[in-house]
């Protein structure tokens, strides 16, 4: 019987292919969802300025909402 579960683990932002070693599809991966998560991080830091309280009831009703949720369970 063969171990085909390596130990090892890819380096970050790439994937392992079907024979456990790192491939590189279409560039740096984590490069790329950096980019993408800084990206999103702007857009909302931007929406929150702009709407405050529109994103404070927002929090404080999903807060509310998960605390009775969680209540209940």
């Amino acid at each position: 019987m063969q171990n085909r579960v390596t130990n090892e683990r890819p380096p970050r932002g790439r994937l392992l292919d079907h024979q456990g070693t790192a491939a590189n599809e279409g560039g740096d991966l984590g490069d790329a969802m950096s980019r993408q998560f800084e990206a999103a991080r702007r857009s909302a830091e931007k929406f929150i300025a702009a709407h405050p309280a529109a994103c404070l009831g927002t929090a404080v009703s999903i807060g509310i909402l998960l605390g009775w949720w969680i209540k209940r369970q």
